[in-house]
């Protein structure tokens, strides 16, 4: 590489690194950051001169504000400050990437913006339930049934769970053979949705209880007519429940936001008083469900339909 060349691909490098839309370098600086680098002191006409190459010819966002001495900001960048933050903290905040993982990939992300930036990139933000130690060989798995979906091909697998001394150990010694339709992440883990041998109801397991992970014979891995992924992408409360129903809520104003967090916002609502409504909502109706409306203490009571609060009452009945 030419000395000119080398020049203008440090110039770049270095208004890459340490400029944006509110810092910037001025002639001098690069001027003295050049002659640092290794390069002859340039003079002021052939910084300006390299720069308008790099923006006019090259076509980077480099912007020039005139004065004495002229200063340089580049601007023009693939992801804005409030997009590069939004990443970060769905990585710092994801369940299912590890700790060491995220660092390095939140590392990779200050790479695409200055150096002034990638400091607000260290997010202060907490996941109360971050149990990703774990998890992080679910990426390969991922990958692997992502490939299985895209192909149109089979996959062959068998489940694990914990014993007691927290290690690994398979729940039976039967291998599964499955065509996968979706991935659906819900309730911090990641599950896949499809039909295994023999069985006409699409069936979900969870990716992180799946081992011996392989790839089969082609198969058609299009969505079947009668598969309804928002009907599963709902199952706010247990994934693998099968009882999945309308529930009609008598809920007290202050439980709006509550209702929102867990159903989001396609649900019914009625205002039946100054201070009570009705939320029709669309979910696996269990346990977990059932007590979910007992913690409001009263201000969620469930009134329809006939099956839910026959159910909530039995529940009720049991711990007695």
């Amino acid at each position: 590489m030419n000395d000119n060349r080398r020049k203008v691909t440090d110039i770049l490098k270095l208004l890459y690194e340490n400029t944006d839309r509110d810092h910037c370098m001025n002639t001098y600086q690069i001027i003295d950051a050049l002659e640092q680098m290794g390069h002859s002191r340039p003079d002021r006409k052939t910084i300006d001169s390299n720069i308008r190459f790099i923006s006019e010819d090259l076509g980077y966002g480099i912007e020039k504000e005139k004065g004495k001495p002229n200063k340089y900001r580049w601007v023009d960048r693939m992801f804005e400050l409030d997009e590069l933050e939004t990443i970060a903290d769905a990585i710092e905040t994801s369940g299912f990437i590890d700790s060491k993982t995220s660092s390095q990939l939140i590392a990779k992300l200050k790479d695409l913006t200055s150096v002034h930036m990638a400091s607000l990139l260290d997010r202060e933000v907490i996941n109360s339930d971050r149990c990703r130690q774990h998890r992080s060989h679910c990426r390969e798995k991922l990958n692997l049934l992502t490939i299985a979906i895209k192909t149109g091909r089979k996959i062959g697998f068998r489940l694990c769970e914990y014993d007691l001394n927290k290690k690994e150990v398979l729940s039976s010694d039967e291998f599964i053979e499955m065509t996968p339709y979706r991935l659906i992440w819900t309730a911090n883990h990641y599950y896949i949705a499809g039909k295994t041998e023999g069985e006409t109801d699409i069936e979900l397991f969870r990716i992180s209880r799946i081992t011996d992970l392989s790839l089969k014979d082609a198969a058609d891995t299009s969505l079947p007519a009668e598969f309804n992924v928002d009907e599963y992408a709902v199952k706010v409360f247990d994934p693998t429940a099968e009882n999945v129903s309308n529930a009609e809520l008598c809920c007290r104003n202050n439980t709006i936001n509550d209702i929102i967090d867990t159903f989001g916002m396609e649900f019914d609502i009625t205002r039946i008083s100054d201070d009570q409504f009705i939320a029709k909502v669309y979910t696996d109706i269990s346990p977990a469900f059932y007590a979910w409306v007992f913690r409001f203490g009263g201000d969620v009571r469930i009134i329809g339909s006939d099956n839910v609060v026959k159910g909530y009452a039995d529940m009720l009945a049991k711990q007695r």
